[in-house]
């Protein structure tokens, strides 16, 4: 097409073009489609573009009118959109844009613009190419290409829409505090910070301290945490765009975990440390006091540690042996994270061997009673850390007497002053026929395999003997102990123990306990952490050097739950209740009707005979007649019926005052006992001549009858008493006087001869 060809026209303008060819077979648009074609008879308009209803074509082909005419008929187009309105490129590419004008003019100015922004002019030749890299800003962008002239009044315009896949930007999400504790539940998710991008991520992968993990999911669970969980994930993606990672660290605390270890130290080795091994987070410790245990696992100090998990053993040779120091040591260390029970402090141990020559356990005895002609033996407990080989006896003019085994035992040792079970070798020589030349001084050497240590022992010749068994054993229990007390025997003075062996009924093996002997002779102990509802057997022997003692009878105890002890107290109480307390009341009753019915037949026996009293052969009667003083005043003196006089009176005062007491005794029985009062009475420095007492005596007389006597209420004088007869008044003391006073009663005109005959006057 040449310049003459070319034609301009305003927007909205109808323009009409005519071919310099007479025969025409087709008009193209710029962008080289069809607009019509010729080849037929009729000419063809292609209706597939926006613009045929805006075609005319004349019947020979030549002549092509556009009505309303617009930029998009001229011609300019943007070469990578394809007649598309956007493009689609990934993030970080290079992009070109190539805006191109047909039939431009030599005057065309092309400008790209976007957001009100001129990004590039030219495009003088007719076209113009914009070159960036997709950055994610450019994302839905809109790039305009713009073509000016000087005869279009309104600029030619071709925009396109830039889509960039993005690459992926990742972040990792805690589902919690990445900082947790063991048994928490957590979850990270590896997600992109634009969430309408996330479909385009085609991989996910998790890393963990280096480890690839199988998980291929953008979550990543952990139910149950534990440990093994802590350290840096990386969550890696990729996508069209690209590939990005993310990062995060999780911290498992949890509580400490202390080890235990074993520690070989020596004998010279100065000083001491020991540490407390420890591993958890977060990792600032506390720690409390060191307990240091024998291998028996009995306690025998707490120390104080160093704030850094460390312990110095300040022992002092001079003061303490050094295998003192040995045993297992327990630190217990906290950082304020519980474990799976909810407990704050764990507690780990070391096993401490202190290596060194053998040496004996205090306290130690360096004298044994040997026994004339009989067996002897002396016994050593030594303690040591390794197996001790051989143990020589030697006497003191260097004769060479045995080579005996250490056998390995367990026997009561003082550590740092505390008697604790100790495990050590007992070192024994025996003689069998013991002679006067065998008591002497002995030397025993004892190796092991840090070297020989040698000791000094003497066997003297006692009279000491075996302890006598504990006598006075009373037993108590209850439903958390049993509680035993004894007096020890005799012993000859020497030191003795007790032996105390327990069991349950049912069982044949005997538990023991062993109480030392005190200055005291009484003795007790607790028997502890017995089983309730249950009997036990109690038994026990006294012990010393020389041997031990017979056992005490066996003692059975039931310990009672506290809720059965409980039962027993009400049952107790219901039996009193229901048995206990009828029985006393029939009793009562019983004892009333037999006083009743007793006094109904006196009352009755009265009204059929005035005999005054019946004296039975051989035996004797006491009549007490119960009369008022003042009557017995008003009669004076009253004459007898019987012909035996059987009566007498004692007047106790020179003066009678307001009451009379007067008693009547037959007796012949009573003649020894009288003596033998008086004779106890000089025995015990009394005269019985300054006794007054008054002896009466009835010979056997035929019964006539029954007797009545009646009471103070009807004061019925029924005996002839005479009252001219008097006897020597008695000589009061003070204290006598206020000794008789107390004897007297309300209301009382009654005093029997056995009281007046008790009533002795000491000499002064």
């Amino acid at each position: 097409m040449t310049g003459a060809n070319i034609r301009f026209a305003n927007e909205g303008e109808t323009m009409q073009l005519n071919c310099p060819y007479n025969k025409v077979n087709s008009w193209q648009s710029g962008t080289n489609d069809f607009l019509v074609v010729c080849e037929g008879e009729i000419p063809m308009i292609n209706m597939n573009l926006s613009i045929s209803n805006r075609i005319n074509i004349s019947s020979d082909c030549t002549t092509l009118t556009i009505t309303n005419f617009s930029k998009e008929d001229a011609g300019i187009t943007i070469t990578e959109a394809n007649g598309t309105l956007f493009i689609t490129r990934n993030e970080g590419d290079l992009v070109n844009l190539t805006c191109t004008v047909e039939g431009a003019m030599q005057d065309e100015k092309l400008i790209w613009i976007s957001e009100n922004s001129v990004q590039s002019s030219g495009g003088t030749n007719g076209y113009i190419i914009k070159t960036f890299v997709a950055q994610r800003s450019d994302n839905k962008k809109e790039f305009t290409c713009v073509a000016n002239n000087s005869v279009n009044t309104l600029p030619l315009k071709a925009s396109v829409r830039l889509n960039l896949i993005l690459k992926p930007r990742i972040k990792i999400i805690s589902s919690r505090n990445p900082v947790i504790t063991i048994g928490q539940r957590i979850t990270l998710t590896c997600r992109d910070e634009n969430e309408k991008t996330e479909k385009n991520i085609d991989v996910f992968l998790w890393i963990h301290n280096g480890v690839h993990l199988p998980n291929k999911t953008e979550n990543l669970l952990f139910e149950n945490a534990n440990k093994s969980i802590a350290g840096q994930y990386a969550c890696i993606v990729e996508s069209a765009a690209g590939r990005d990672s993310a990062f995060i660290n999780i911290t498992v605390n949890y509580s400490p975990v202390v080890q235990n270890t074993t520690v070989t130290l020596f004998a010279s080795s100065r000083p001491r440390t020991l540490e407390c091994s420890v591993l958890g987070v977060p990792d600032v410790y506390n720690f409390s006091a060191w307990q240091h245990y024998t291998y028996n696992n009995e306690l025998v100090r707490s120390l104080d540690g160093n704030t850094n998990g460390t312990l110095t053993l300040q022992n002092k040779v001079s003061m303490h042996p050094f295998y003192e120091d040995s045993g297992i040591y327990s630190c217990c260390v906290t950082n304020g994270v519980p474990d799976e029970l909810g407990n704050f402090w764990q507690t780990g141990t070391i096993n401490v061997t202190i290596e060194g020559k053998p040496e004996l356990a205090k306290p130690h005895n360096n004298n044994y009673i040997g026994h004339l002609y009989a067996k002897s033996f002396m016994r050593i407990f030594v303690l040591s850390s390794s197996k001790v080989s051989a143990t020589i006896w030697i006497t003191e003019i260097k004769e060479r007497q045995e080579v005996t085994p250490c056998i390995p035992s367990v026997a009561v040792t003082q550590f740092f002053g505390k008697p604790v079970n100790t495990t050590g070798f007992i070192c024994e020589f025996q003689i069998q026929n013991t002679t006067l030349k065998d008591f002497q001084n002995y030397t025993v050497d004892v190796e092991n395999k840090c070297g020989k240590n040698t000791f000094k022992i003497a066997l003297i010749l006692t009279d000491f003997g075996k302890p006598e068994k504990p006598k006075g054993v009373v037993i108590y229990s209850s439903s958390k102990y049993i509680f035993l007390q004894w007096q020890s025997g005799l012993n000859d003075g020497s030191r003795q123990s007790f032996i105390i062996q327990y069991r349950k009924r049912s069982s044949s093996d005997w538990e023991y306990l062993k109480a030392e002997n005190s200055n005291s002779t009484n003795h007790s102990i607790y028997i502890l952490n017995l089983e309730p509802s249950t009997k036990y057997e109690v038994r026990m022997y006294a012990s010393n050097e020389l041997g031990n003692s017979t056992y005490t009878k066996r003692i059975i105890s039931t310990k009672k739950e506290k809720s059965n002890e409980n039962k027993s107290y009400w049952t107790e109480f219901l039996l009193v209740l229901v048995v206990i307390i009828p029985v006393c009341i029939i009793i009562i009753w019983w004892r009333l009707k037999k006083e009743i019915y007793s006094y109904y037949c006196i009352f009755c026996s009265s009204h059929r005979a005035n005999d005054d009293y019946i004296q039975e052969e051989g035996g004797a009667i006491e009549n007490n007649l119960y009369q008022a003083a003042n009557d017995l005043i008003q009669q004076p003196s009253v004459s007898s019926n019987r012909e035996d006089d059987a009566y007498s009176s004692i007047d106790r005062r020179q003066q009678v005052v307001h009451e009379q007491n007067v008693t009547y005794q037959i007796s012949k029985r009573d003649q020894k006992e009288t003596q033998d009062q008086q004779q106890r009475s000089m025995n015990n420095g009394l005269d019985p001549q300054n006794l007054n007492y008054v002896e009466v005596m009835f010979d056997n007389t035929t019964n006539n009858g029954a007797f009545c006597i009646h009471g103070a209420d009807a004061r019925t004088p029924y005996a002839d008493i005479d009252f001219s007869a008097k006897a020597d008044p008695l000589i009061i003391l003070e204290k006598n006087e206020e000794s008789l006073s107390s004897h007297s009663v309300e209301n009382d005109d009654f005093v029997s001869l056995e009281e007046v005959q008790q009533w002795m006057i000491s000499k002064e």
